[in-house]
């Protein structure tokens, strides 16, 4: 009788070595999901709050501009540690400046990342947490932020009299 006329089926391989093979398989999916669920901030990078822009609705008041120009430069910075974050210095009077302005006064902030972090900018008028940024404040988002040196310019016109927050929005 030939070999091609085998009564018997050909197995390629034994069982045992189909088990081992199995393990490795199994082995590898588990490792490739604790990664997955590990970093799934990483895989799943949604907006932060500060960026996404306002979610309430715009009003069409046309705003009365009052030709003023308002020019200020800011500078992240941090701390070596990384623990204080700050707009110009860590402490002292030129920490996080305040900037007065009227309804329709026209305020450009020229804003450099002078830090080792990332960073994105943003004006706000939340009191509460970093809130949503105001259409058309933003440097730099969270998936795009500013790299270290980089440099922006964005420019705000106040529509209604109150309080706003320049902020970091990563």
């Amino acid at each position: 009788m030939s070999h091609s006329e085998h009564e018997a089926p050909i197995h390629r391989t034994s069982p045992r070595r189909m088990g081992k093979m199995l393990a490795i398989i199994i082995g590898i999916q588990i490792v490739g999901g604790l990664l997955f669920f590990s970093h799934y901030d990483f895989w799943n990078s949604y907006t932060p709050i500060a960026g996404r822009g306002e979610t309430h609705p715009t009003t069409s008041t046309t705003i009365q501009l009052t030709g003023k120009i308002v020019n200020v430069s800011l500078k992240f910075i941090e701390s070596p540690d990384f623990k204080a974050y700050a707009f110009n210095a860590l402490s002292g009077q030129d920490r996080n400046p305040e900037i007065h302005a009227n309804v329709g006064d026209k305020i450009v902030f020229d804003v450099t990342n002078g830090g080792k972090s990332l960073h994105a900018f943003a004006v706000t008028d939340s009191k509460e947490g970093p809130g949503p940024a105001i259409d058309g404040t933003t440097i730099g988002s969270a998936d795009q932020p500013m790299k270290p040196g980089d440099k922006g310019q964005v420019t705000f016109v106040p529509a209604k009299a109150g309080e706003y927050f320049y902020i970091c929005a990563v």
